[in-house]
């Protein structure tokens, strides 16, 4: 089951190839360039209008002067059309990597994984979710988690889902996996274990649901838990710390004291007793005439 993910959950995930690094940088550079070139320009001309009101003659100290002031009217320029748009442009292709790894690893996990909003709707579904499910993704996605909780448990289930989003508390949210079920879209109840996590703050309601499917273990531990016992002498197959199928055949009696507290004490049942009497000759001639 996936324990942890580092990810950033933004008011929608993005879809699948929606960000292109080189698209984004082409755009950027698109802007910034005649930007850059128009802003150098301006400053430079009012720089010269401004020197000529001034009636200053061209040389070396004019010239320091010119250089000056296009530093000082240009850096906001540069702040704005450059500086920002870069910083914003670094932004937008760390979010766009970090995306691209998580969907990376949530959508090759085997384990059911969704994302539900403060309003308990679905925002994300994994491919997995959906095989569990029988939903498909357009189902799922704008749908209240609701339609995946067995009809009687939902109002329970809203109830503690509003609680966590008042108080930020919950028993489920952020602890121990729990096993529970859910309904399928042709009703099958599934045995699922799901836990819970809140990777931003409870006011801003993100949610993420790992859910594994618990059918094919649950076949195997009731597999395992039948014993196997001889059908002509009753002797048990003891797997206890072998393989499946490869442990000792010991009796019922050896079987029992191996793995429980109980004890035995030896003796007869009425029947066996009388057998017993009638084979050692104990029975008296009354009891014989009697019997």
């Amino acid at each position: 089951m996936v324990k942890e993910m580092d990810i950033r959950l933004s008011d929608s995930f993005p879809p699948t190839g929606s960000v292109r690094p080189g698209t984004l940088v082409l755009s950027q550079w698109h802007r910034i360039v005649p930007a850059t070139l128009i802003g150098l320009f301006l400053a430079e001309l009012l720089i010269m209008l401004l020197l000529d009101l001034l009636n200053l003659q061209r040389g070396i100290l004019v010239d320091l002067l010119d250089a000056a002031l296009l530093a000082v009217f240009f850096l906001p320029v540069l702040y704005l059309v450059v500086l920002l748009p870069v910083a914003t442009l670094t932004t937008r292709l760390a979010t766009a990597s970090a995306d691209a790894r998580f969907r990376a690893v949530v959508e090759a996990a085997s384990d059911a994984i969704i994302i539900i909003d403060h309003h308990s709707r679905i925002h994300f579904v994994n491919p997995a979710a959906t095989k569990l499910t029988g939903y498909s993704t357009g189902e799922l996605e704008g749908t209240e988690m609701a339609i995946l909780v067995p009809e009687e448990q939902r109002e329970q289930h809203r109830k503690g889902l509003q609680h966590y989003i008042e108080t930020g508390e919950s028993r489920i949210v952020g602890g121990s996996p729990v096993e529970m079920e859910v309904q399928s879209k042709d009703g099958e109840r599934i045995p699922v274990r799901i836990s819970l996590s809140a990777p931003m703050s409870h006011e801003e309601g993100r949610i993420v649901a790992v859910i594994g499917d618990l059918r094919q273990s649950k076949r195997v531990g009731l597999y395992e838990a039948l014993l196997p016992v001889c059908c002509v002498c009753g002797v048990i197959r003891d797997d206890t710390g072998v393989e499946h199928g490869e442990g000792e055949w010991v009796s019922l009696e050896d079987y029992i004291q191996k793995h429980a507290a109980a004890r035995f004490s030896h003796g007869f049942c009425p029947e066996c007793f009388e057998k017993y009497q009638r084979s050692e000759g104990m029975l008296s001639v009354p009891q014989r005439l009697h019997k």
